[in-house]
């Protein structure tokens, strides 16, 4: 409705769909981390300056060739033949911009013979403007050959092009005062994007072309001067000729897409028969991420509440293998899948050490040996290896096999390696063992078989167990002053092993506890019970 103002009343316009899923990949969208800082919650929420989210502004400026309008003489005279001539003149340049260089000779003969009204290097700069704008040969002739005639040129006419172009400055006058080509510009100042590109970090062309505005933009009036009465052929003579400079960033914007410098005209500007597109580049430097550490989402399978914690007690880690030429120590590096399980039936892996060149693996129950991958030939006398040599390419096989323990042990600290081979103590079997690597042989039969099998069992793990229903918390941690354990050594004067254990006893007060919890702090123990009795001990006493 033309006859309503649309001054002061335009609508704050929103696009809103609703999503029944926001994030769909969120479970395997790689993640980063944004800071090394620690963020304290005091609500909520907290405010975190970092991610590859951008709220950013852009102010989207679109131009439209409205028509070539000659102005309305009351005299025929020669002059509408200049006019004609720049018109075809421009229609030339039009041609060479979007035929991307196949009429790019015949528009720069016509340029050259009507006073040069453009540069050839103002039309290579257009077509680069151009393609980096997006726009096509395609699109272009499809809008300006089909689309225009159908009612395209309309959508741009509003109140104020409406009134622009009623040419009331000099009736009966159906034209304007003086020959024009006219351009029709809009802005909407200030479109604000969430987005993963900063789009206010874009840039420009460094030849000088007007690219885009800068935004957040600022509230101007622009300029409302009329245009000027005065006909430049001298058919009127009313007026005077006045040049509207451009006042506000849009003005002088446009401006610069449509004409270019010159110190011959009197204005100090040209026509370059076409305007320049917007340039929608940005520098990813300006947005890179700390990403060289990824991050990924937890299963929704994971129990956070859960006792074992990613931990994997059947599991062996191992490095790159390391060479002499490498120039970072591989074995720092652990790649995700170099890893070994071990069958899960013997408990769970307490120790790994190697004999010469064979690799062992100690779990609760069992001793396991990780071969290498290599076979042994002997011909004529000569041995020779054929295979890789890599460990964990074959699976490990048991030292003891047997559906008893067969030689584990949970005590790391029992364990030694000396010159005479492997000791440690196997508390499940209430022996001490040697291992050379060849032959595992009981050490402790040999006249004190008795005395270990009534003596090696830890006498705290039992009773505690059997009270409380809970394992004892300094197990195998003998250096701790309430823990228990063995702790082994090896007399190199007189090439003895030496293996001492630490045991306790629970005084009568636990004994005749149930369900309770053994707490150290500060080198005191203190004795929790359950809430249950805690709650009854508070209620039966006489000062409540």
């Amino acid at each position: 409705d033309f006859n309503t103002s649309i001054f002061n009343t335009l609508p704050y316009v929103y696009l809103n769909r609703p999503l029944l899923d926001n994030y769909p990949t969120f479970r395997s969208l790689p993640y980063y981390k944004t800071s090394t800082n620690i963020r304290n919650f005091e609500t909520d929420t907290t405010t975190e300056f970092n991610g590859d989210s951008y709220v950013s502004p852009m102010r989207y400026a679109n131009t439209i060739w409205w028509g070539n309008i000659p102005a309305v003489r009351a005299l025929k005279t020669n002059a509408w033949n200049w006019v004609a001539a720049a018109l075809l003149v421009v229609v030339a340049i039009a041609v060479a911009i979007f035929t991307w260089g196949t009429g790019a000779a015949a528009s720069a003969v016509m340029i050259s013979t009507a006073a040069g009204i453009v540069a050839i290097g103002a039309l290579t700069a257009g077509a680069v403007l151009y393609i980096s704008a997006g726009i096509e040969e395609k699109a272009f002739k499809k809008a300006y050959y089909e689309e225009y005639d159908k009612g395209l040129r309309i959508t741009a006419l509003d109140e104020y092009v409406r009134s622009e172009y009623q040419y009331i400055a000099y009736p009966p006058a159906t034209g304007p005062t003086d020959d024009e080509i006219q351009w029709i510009a809009d802005c909407a100042t200030d479109l604000w994007f969430e987005s993963q590109i900063n789009i206010a970090l874009r840039y420009g062309m460094t030849s000088g072309e007007p690219t885009f505005m800068n935004a957040p933009g600022n509230i101007e009036s622009g300029n409302s001067l009329f245009e000027p009465i005065k006909e430049h052929f001298d058919t009127y003579t009313l007026g005077w000729d006045l040049l509207i400079p451009p006042v506000s960033v849009l003005d002088k914007h446009i401006m610069d897409k449509l004409t270019q410098f010159d110190p011959n005209n009197l204005d100090g500007r040209k026509y370059t028969g076409h305007p320049y597109g917007e340039f929608y580049f940005t520098n990813p430097d300006f947005e890179r991420l700390n990403i060289q550490k990824t991050y990924f989402h937890l299963p929704l399978e994971y129990d956070c509440c859960s006792s074992c914690r990613e931990e994997f007690p059947h599991r062996i880690h191992y490095s790159e293998q390391s060479f002499q030429e490498e120039l970072t120590d591989n074995f720092k590096v652990f790649l995700p899948n170099n890893y070994r399980d071990i069958e899960g039936e013997t408990g769970e892996i307490t120790d790994l050490f190697r004999m010469k060149t064979n690799l062992y693996i100690h779990t609760e129950e069992a001793l396991w040996h990780l071969p290498q991958s290599y076979q042994e030939r002997i011909t004529d006398e000569v041995v020779s290896f054929i295979g890789t040599g890599e460990f964990f390419s074959v699976p490990p096989r048991k030292i003891l096999d047997g559906n008893q323990n067969s030689a584990g042990t949970k005590h790391r600290w029992g364990t030694l390696k000396t010159p005479q081979g492997i000791f440690f103590v196997s508390e499940a079997d209430r022996k001490v063992y040697l291992f050379d690597g060849e032959k595992l042989n009981p050490i402790s039969m040999k006249g004190n078989d008795n005395w270990f099998k009534e003596n090696l069992e830890l006498q705290i793990i039992n009773d505690f167990y059997a009270i409380n229903n809970k394992e004892y918390s300094y197990d195998n941690n003998p250096s701790n002053p309430y823990g228990v354990g063995f702790i082994s050594t090896y007399d190199t004067k007189k090439e003895r092993f030496i293996l001492t254990k630490k045991d306790m006893l629970l005084s009568n007060e636990l004994i005749n506890n149930e369900d309770f919890e053994l707490c150290v702090k500060g080198g005191q123990v203190y004795l929790f019970n359950n809430f249950q009795q805690t709650i009854e001990n508070e209620a039966n006493s006489p000062e409540k």
